[in-house]
């Protein structure tokens, strides 16, 4: 994680609700060992539920 990511992450207060979004984890492995796991996720839908952005899409 970057240090500007996880500065963003600080100014998001704790709005003390669950959310859900699909976590897609991809795998790198090398002689059938995993090197390398990564995680990707939507943060504009786990925003949303919250009620820290808008449920309208962004403009194209």
């Amino acid at each position: 994680m970057t240090k500007e990511t996880r500065e963003a992450l600080v100014l998001v207060p704790s709005a003390g609700h669950a959310s859900r979004c699909l976590t897609p984890a991809v795998f790198l492995f090398e002689d059938e060992q995993p090197v390398c796991e990564r995680v990707y996720f939507d943060t504009a839908t786990i925003l949303t539920q919250l009620g820290l952005a808008s449920s309208l899409p962004f403009p194209a």
